[in-house]
């Protein structure tokens, strides 16, 4: 099975690559293959690396290790700048790829160090390119890797469509895109005369993910572990526990991976891709816990166990029945580098089937993990492969009997003492209205506990930070509608809205403002000085200003800075001012707007 690693960039995500799969060009390359013998893996620095056992060599006694090329990058997407090529005369990026490091080369040495192996060598490369596959041609394509040996760093030119163009992938950090380019290299030193070509697809450095492929290639897969006995299955709460007994270790005991899904701990993240036009929910999954060790070693105390640990999990991959598939697909499973957790996503036809799926795993999971089961492998010491001879495991205890769901609908939501106001829009898009202000007809200069709680009439109101809390807890999409009194008409879209609980005094948080045609013209991102700031009234003061932002300026409550870009709570004006006391939006020309909505993308499950 391939051992890809495949992870989805964030703001001050870095990128680096993982060993894939063996491609052979004649015999002497497979024989050399086959000899390689995977030997371990692990992480240095966010980087995973893969070490091969070589055997003996003719002239001595040790064995010969050779870690595979890092294939990492140190440079933040941040750091990234289009280039512009003269001759093909196209946008593109370069890439920064490190090959070799001497100091990760000692950190991973320590790693893999046992008294019967070798020393550990850098492999040799001579050759590295691209292999396209599976790339979203509509936004971005491998051009080449720039590379003359035997220089430790590379460059990985990717081309940019005009449509989409480079700024665009940057300013929407959208470079998750280039997990389907595949680098293939030529390594030296498997063979006295020869050299093998390995391929390897990038992945994220300092990320704690990899993908659920376990080792470098199918030759160099661990042997089956003959030594087990299924020795009992206990229950937890959501999940099953599978105990197995060591037959070659006498009183040393070991427990599959979980695979299971736990709400408590698990946040269902539903996010949009704008480049590629996708939706798809990021759930959680969790592989080991002290809690339930701790239960296993009291169940095995008559035994009086030596050790009891967690197998680690080499491979999974997901079954799921023919009518969930129409809807879903389920994606690759991503391990955490100490195998705790994994994480997987759930890719939806539409935004509306994401926002209703989530509400049914939020109401109650066996829902939705009665359709998916996992068959999988596990390492054990990582020595040895485990195949379960059990059936497909599932994600959720499916023995008991499914909860009704509640009747209560989203609908029912209160915000400030009434049903949550909807409206329909964009292509029956449905949306709750956070803060409306159409006539001036309510007082927004108020306390913070009625900014607490909510206020207003019917077409004028705040919902109330309790509700915007309840709402956004767990990321949701914030719009914002301006009329200005010109009649020109502004809107922007916000990624990942969070507003904190009362322990936080509310604070506001976000990813990104959406730049997509079609999702803002706005121009600039009005909330960019107020990310990450508390909420702030005129009797609670949490801004950054020396002074009360609220009290110098119209009174109103908001997520002051120092002190803002945009004032949706500023005194209601009659006609067009610059007065910062007043509803102003901009960062240099203040413009004073006559109308204001902010509503969220309604996918939130009473």
């Amino acid at each position: 099975m391939p051992a890809a690693c495949r992870l989805f960039l964030t703001v001050s995500s870095l990128f680096c690559a993982a060993s894939l799969l063996t491609s052979t060009a004649d015999a002497t390359d497979a024989a050399a293959a086959a000899a390689a013998q995977f030997l371990a893996r692990g992480h240095v620095n966010g980087c995973p690396f893969s070490v091969l056992d070589l055997g003996r060599g003719r002239d001595s006694a040790d064995e010969r290790l050779l870690m595979e090329p890092l294939m990492c990058v140190t440079t933040s997407p941040d750091e990234l700048a289009p280039r512009f090529d003269p001759v093909l005369r196209r946008s593109y990026l370069s890439v920064p790829v490190l090959l070799s490091d001497s100091e990760l080369l000692a950190h991973a040495s320590r790693q893999v160090n046992r008294p019967d192996l070798g020393t550990l060598s850098p492999a040799r490369i001579t050759e590295v390119n691209t292999v396209e596959d599976g790339l979203p041609t509509s936004v971005i394509v491998a051009l080449d890797f720039v590379w003359t040996p035997p220089q430790p760093v590379g460059f990985l030119w990717l081309g940019c469509r005009r449509e989409v163009g480079c700024n665009e992938i940057l300013r929407s950090h959208q470079l998750e895109a280039i997990e389907g380019v595949l680098l293939s290299a030529k390594l030296l030193g498997l063979s006295s005369n020869a050299s093998t070509t390995f391929t390897y697809r990038l992945m994220v450095q300092n990320q704690t993910l990899s993908m659920s492929n376990g080792g470098s290639r199918d030759v160099a897969r661990p042997p089956t572990c003959p030594q087990l006995r299924p020795l009992k299955t206990l229950e937890s709460e959501n999940c099953a526990i599978q105990v197995y007994q060591r037959l070659d270790r006498r009183g040393h005991y070991l427990v599959e991976p979980l695979l299971c899904y736990d709400k408590t701990i698990a946040e269902t993240i539903l996010r949009k891709d704008k480049l590629r036009g996708t939706n798809y929910l990021r759930l959680t999954l969790m592989l080991h816990d002290d809690f339930v060790l701790n239960t296993v070693k009291t169940h095995l105390e008559y035994l009086r166990p030596i050790s009891v640990e967690f197998m680690r999990l080499w491979q999974a991959k997901a079954v799921v029945d023919s009518e969930f598939s129409n809807r879903y697909q389920i994606g690759t499973l991503l391990i955490s580098e100490n195998s705790s957790l994994a994480k997987v996503q759930v890719h939806c036809s539409n935004w509306s089937d994401c926002a209703a799926l989530r509400c049914a795993i939020t109401t109650d999971p066996i829902y939705f993990w009665r359709h998916v089961k996992w068959t999988y492998e596990t390492t054990v010491d990582d020595t040895c492969l485990h195949t379960p001879a059990t059936d497909p495991k599932h994600s959720w205890q499916v023995l008991r009997e499914a909860k009704p769901i509640s009747a209560r609908s989203r609908r029912q939501l209160q915000c400030n003492g009434t049903p949550c106001k909807y409206v329909k829009y964009r292509g029956g898009k449905e949306y709750t209205v956070v803060l409306q202000r159409i006539r001036g007809s309510v007082s927004f200069q108020r306390n913070w506990t009625e900014y607490e709680n909510g206020f207003g009439d019917e077409t004028d109101f705040w919902i109330g930070l309790e509700a915007v809390h309840a709402l956004s807890k767990f990321g949701i999409t914030l719009r914002i509608e301006l009329k200005l009194f010109n009649g020109t008409e502004l809107f922007g879209e916000f990624n990942e809205f969070r507003v904190g609980n009362s322990s936080t005094n509310y604070r506001m948080t976000y990813s990104e403002m959406a730049t997509t045609a079609g999702f803002s013209n706005m121009g600039f991102d009005p909330l960019i000085k107020h990310q990450g700031m508390q909420f702030s009234t005129l009797d609670r003061d949490n801004d950054a200003n020396e002074n009360s932002c609220s009290n110098n300026w119209g009174r109103g409550g908001w997520w002051f800075s120092s002190c803002y870009d945009f004032y949706p709570t500023g005194l209601f004006p009659l006609s067009k001012t610059s007065n910062y006391s007043y509803m102003i939006f901009g960062d240099v020309q203040r413009l004073a707007f006559r109308q204001v909505r902010l509503m969220f993308e309604a996918d939130f499950c009473g």
